[in-house]
């Protein structure tokens, strides 16, 4: 592998599969494709699988949901071929907390020495549990001291101060890397591979077009794709094929009341509507998709879900972010309530519905209906 090209990929879990010829499926995506903007992960697996099988320990991982962070962590665990305990971090809590109820907390950390390396994927440790970042420090030592590699990700690391900051500091003194959503050209190869996956075809100009809208996580990406496979009558994809099959702002399938509330927002904030539909990560749009997510949960009957598909095919766990972060924002950005405020009486003017956003102070209309379905 060589990241002096703009792009680069490298063989996910199973390499000895791989290595003989192994079927593969389609709706996998058996590569973690990168660009620029993940160049340090090139670097560290270029290194770690390609020449010493080594890194520094602990190894930290961390970058927002879908970017192959486990599978990364996975891979290394069967590239080592040691007996290793995967773990997310909610289940190393409940564990901890069982033991500690059933007083067995000796038991608890007499398994690990069963194990010779561990990877703890979805790392979030609540501050006001001190006994459980005590037993994860504690955790992070025993590894340390009896050389037992160590895989933690996370979609951010701890904080810097407070309770948290003795376990920020011993995961610090390994490798941490930070692995962003695949750019512009990660999401063009990473097309490209299902598409032959598929056994479709597409011209290189469509792709280079369709790049730019595709969503901005390999999981999404591969969704998008899964569902224009299983609709395409013909191995050539062409541009009417795919606006056709994917969701637009001007679909039939986007609720009428989403389109209004969409524009609105993309008037208010001075962006374009294709803008906050695609990647731009641009500060100006991603304030204005969050509030578009936000007023769309407060304003519609939608869910997180049917939000996410509405609004550039997004994961639901990326509106549920957005809608926290405006929520935050009302109860101290004054711009951000009038342009809430606003944008709210004008969707009222051009609807029927009567239905009126959230109190400043997070609290919804008594009369209005609540959907709790993400």
């Amino acid at each position: 592998m060589s990241i002096k090209s703009t792009t680069f990929s490298f063989p996910l879990r199973s390499l000895d599969a791989l290595a003989t010829g192994a079927p593969t499926s389609a709706f996998l995506l058996n590569r973690f494709y990168g660009d620029r903007a993940n160049q340090l992960v090139g670097r560290w697996c270029d290194h770690t699988f390609m020449e010493t099988l080594d890194s520094p320990w602990p190894l930290v991982l961390y970058g927002p949901s879908g970017t192959g962070k486990s599978a990364l962590a996975e891979t290394l665990a069967c590239r080592k071929k040691l007996n290793c305990l995967r773990l997310t971090g909610d289940e190393f809590r409940r564990q901890f907390l069982t033991a500690l109820a059933t007083k067995s907390i000796a038991d608890f950390r007499q398994r690990r020495q069963d194990h010779e390396m561990f990877v703890i994927e979805n790392l979030c440790l609540p501050e006001d549990e001190p006994s459980l970042i005590r037993e994860f420090i504690q955790f992070i030592e025993y590894c340390e001291q009896n050389q037992k590699p160590l895989v933690v990700t996370a979609v951010r690391l701890p904080a810097l101060h407070g309770a948290l900051a003795g376990v920020r500091s011993r995961l610090s003194a390994g490798l941490v890397i930070e692995i962003n959503r695949p750019g512009l050209e990660a999401r063009r190869a990473i097309a490209a591979d299902l598409l032959k996956r598929f056994e479709l075809r597409i011209m290189d100009e469509d792709l280079d077009w369709w790049a730019n809208w595709l969503p901005d996580t390999a999981p999404l990406i591969r969704n998008q794709i899964s569902k224009i496979a299983l609709a395409a009558t013909d191995s050539l994809l062409t541009r009417d094929i795919i606006k056709t099959t994917s969701r637009d702002p001007d679909s039939d399938q986007v609720p009428q009341s989403t389109k209004i509330l969409l524009k609105l927002v993309s008037r208010r904030y001075g962006v374009q509507l294709g803008q906050m539909l695609g990647n731009s990560r641009r500060k100006e749009v991603v304030r204005a998709r969050s509030v578009a997510m936000y007023l769309t949960r407060e304003l519609t009957d939608m869910t997180f879900r049917q939000i996410g598909e509405s609004i550039g095919d997004r994961d639901p766990s990326t509106v549920r972010h957005a809608y926290a972060q405006i929520q935050k924002n009302l109860q101290t950005d004054p711009l951000t309530v009038d342009a809430v405020l606003s944008i709210t009486a004008d969707f009222q003017r051009q609807t029927s519905r009567g239905k009126t956003c959230l109190f400043v102070d997070g609290s919804r209309s008594q009369n209005e209906p609540v959907n709790n379905h993400a």
